[in-house]
Parts: C-alpha cells; sequence; structure tokens
C-alpha cells in the first residue's frame, strides 16, 4: 500500500507546498494593506472604480481562504512525515533532524521580527498607536508587551503573542505532531487515523480556545488524513483518481475552491466544513502534483522555501508599509485592489535571503549528516 516516492516526487510536493506558502502570503498581503471591499458597498463608492478597479475588487474574493491553506500544509506535514518515519523508526534521529531542520530558521525568523517592529517602530510611530483602521494595525498597539522579556521567551516556545508573528499560531500544532508521530504514524496507522475521527467528531460538540483542546479534537485530525492519504495512496489512486481523467479532477478542483469561497464569504471566514473541504482539496492536488505530471518551476522554487516565507512574511509585510509610509506619506490600508501586490516580491526576497543564510545551510548539513542522523 506504500506509495514508492523518490527525490522528483517529493519536489513536486514541495511544489504544492509553494502554492499554499504563496496563498497565505497573498492572503495576508491583501489583508494588511487593502482596505477590503467592503469599504467600498459600506461607503456607496463601488461605482467610482474603474472597470479594471471593479475587476480587481472581485478577484480578491478568491484570496480570502489563507486558514484553509494552512490546513493544506497540515496534511502535507502528515503525508511526508509519514514517508519519513516509513524509511526510519529510529525515533531520537527523527526528532533531531525535524529540530535541526526547523528551529534554527524560526530563530532567525524571530529575531526579523523583533528587529523590524523595533525599527518601524522608531521610523514610523503612528503605526503603532491604533492610529490607521483595521484589527491589524489595532493589534500593532501592543507593542511594548511585544518587545518585553516575557513576550520574547515565549516566542521562543512557539507562542506568538504579536500580530506581526500571528502566522506562528500553527507552528505549535505543528511541534506537538511530530513529537507524537513516531508512535502513532506505524503499520497500523488505520488506528491513529480513527480514533483522531472520532475525536474530531466529539470536537465539533464543544468550542473550548484552549492549545492543547484545538490539537486533540480539530488539527490533528488533518495531520491523520495525511498520514491515511500516505499509507493508503495506492489503493486509493487504483479505485479512485485513476478512474478519473486529469480534466475532471481539475475541475472538480476549480469547483471546491469556488464553493469554500463562497462558504467563507456567507459565514463571514473559515469554517468546519471549508477546513473539510480544504482537505479534499488537497488531496486531489496531492494526486496532480505527484501523478498527473503537474509542474511549475516557480512554484517548485517557492516551495524550496516555502517555510521560510510563511516564518517571515508577517514581520516583512509590516517593514514594507512602514517603507511606504515613511517615503511616500501614504495611510494604511490602501483604496487599490492592485497595490498589495507591490508588496509580494518584497516579502518573496527577504524569505529568499533568510532561507539562503539558515534554510538552505541546515537541510545541506543534514544531507551530510543523512547516514548517522
Amino acid at each position: 500500500m506504500i506509495p514508492k516516492l523518490n527525490k522528483e516526487s517529493f519536489l513536486q510536493l514541495e511544489a504544492l507546498r509553494g502554492l499554499a506558502a504563496l496563498y497565505v502570503l497573498i492572503n495576508h498581503s491583501r489583508g494588511w494593506l487593502w482596505v477590503g471591499g467592503t469599504y467600498f458597498v459600506e461607503n456607496n463608492l463601488k461605482g467610482e472604480l474603474t472597470m479594471i478597479g471593479q475587476l480587481g475588487m472581485y478577484l480578491n474574493m478568491f484570496t480570502r481562504l489563507g486558514h484553509e491553506f494552512v490546513v493544506l500544509f497540515f496534511l502535507l506535514s502528515g503525508f511526508s512525515i509519514a514517508y519519513a518515519l516509513h524509511n526510519s523508526k529510529d525515533v531520537i534521529s527523527f526528532l533531531v533532524r525535524r529540530g535541526i531542520r526547523l528551529y534554527p530558521p524560526y530563530l532567525l525568523s524571530v529575531l526579523w521580527a523583533l528587529f523590524v517592529v523595533y525599527m518601524t517602530r522608531e521610523v514610523t510611530p503612528d503605526l503603532y498607536k491604533g492610529v490607521y483602521e483595521g484589527v491589524q494595525y489595532r493589534g500593532l498597539s501592543n507593542v511594548e508587551y511585544f518587545l518585553s522579556f516575557e513576550s520574547i521567551a515565549l516566542l521562543f516556545v512557539y507562542v506568538p503573542t504579536g500580530i506581526v508573528v500571528a502566522q506562528f499560531w500553527s507552528l505549535g500544532y505543528e511541534v506537538v505532531f511530530y513529537l507524537i508521530a513516531p508512535f502513532v504514524v506505524s503499520k497500523k496507522s488505520i488506528y491513529y487515523v480513527i480514533i483522531s475521527s472520532l475525536l474530531y467528531i466529539v470536537g465539533t460538540f464543544f468550542k473550548v480556545e484552549y492549545f492543547l483542546f484545538n490539537f486533540v479534537f480539530v488539527y490533528n485530525f488533518y495531520f491523520a488524513i495525511g498520514v491515511f492519504l500516505f499509507c493508503y495512496y495506492i489503493p486509493i489512486r487504483k479505485y479512485l483518481y485513476q478512474r478519473v481523467s486529469v480534466y475532471v479532477l481539475m475541475v472538480f478542483v476549480l469547483l471546491l475552491f469556488i464553493v469554500m469561497v463562497g462558504l467563507n464569504i456567507l459565514w463571514g471566514g473559515y469554517s468546519r466544513l471549508t477546513e473539510l473541504i480544504a482537505l479534499f482539496l488537497g488531496g486531489i492536488m496531492i494526486e496532480l502534483f505527484l501523478e498527473r505530471g503537474f509542474k511549475s518551476i516557480l512554484l517548485s522554487f517557492i516551495g524550496k522555501f516555502s517555510y521560510s516565507l510563511y516564518i517571515t512574511h508577517l514581520a516583512t509585510i509590516t517593514l514594507f508599509i512602514s517603507i511606504v509610509i515613511y517615503l511616500f506619506d501614504l495611510e494604511p490600508p490602501f483604496v487599490s485592489p492592485f497595490f498589495y501586490w507591490l508588496s509580494l516580491p518584497f516579502s518573496l526576497l527577504v524569505a529568499y535571503v533568510q532561507y539562503l543564510i539558515i534554510e538552505k545551510n541546515t537541510k545541506r548539513w543534514l544531507d551530510l549528516k543523512r547516514k548517522y542522523l
């Protein structure tokens, strides 16, 4: 039942990670830099937009699924960690490799966020005084706490203590999964999947904003589905995917995406249902990228530093906004539905530089020490 995956296969999974990371970047950049479609409706300004502007406003509706694409990250983690543990049963070696691979880039991203906040507070102090509209800018007003010793100490153990590192919320769940994975991912992984599914169903009847509760009764299920897809990849392909043409799969992906967007708009944000749809979408996309020849040089390139991109991008967006305020005396968020696109290359460049400094070198070192770890 276990798929035979080679280095080329995992390059395709990197492309899928690149897609997820790029989408989350677009989602957050839009959220920070654009006033949003509601602004035009509430102020009766929709008619004042040019045809291109209106098109941009409607297209931006399709960039609101940031949370759902983080669920895709969880699915991919479950899939890839199941592969890693299939090839190596050494628990200590697995955990050491995960720590070396992930923690040094994370430390750099923490230092980057602290540097950005300290520097931009000096250059554009209004950014941290609640002057600008939007929950993101109100969140920046806790700057004193963010730079405090307590906050910094919490950051080192994956606790997000400020809006510029809000994306860290998902990293703690990844860490817990890595810690339990060697003990639950095995030849009998189906029991892990069944138990995780039952806990997920139970969790639908309760809403408790507590980290361990959310892991056990919500997010663990998404990792478990990734494990299930890996362990039963061959029969799933044989009885499901191979019976459907690539064009039908592509249409299904598009429909699922549109449904997710519609439900997200209808309910004002993500929900259990949109997260489940994201799982189905992710499963089909794994098939498309691994088996149906989907390739993208750009997404594969971004996939190489997708982790660095994910953990650095909110601080980089904050820096971009500060630069715009300082150089052009403009007040965020901005009316143009296209302006935030200017920040994307900047965020990608910063993430790639940090990838070259730390993440690439940890990958290289681990490859050299593979026989020992």
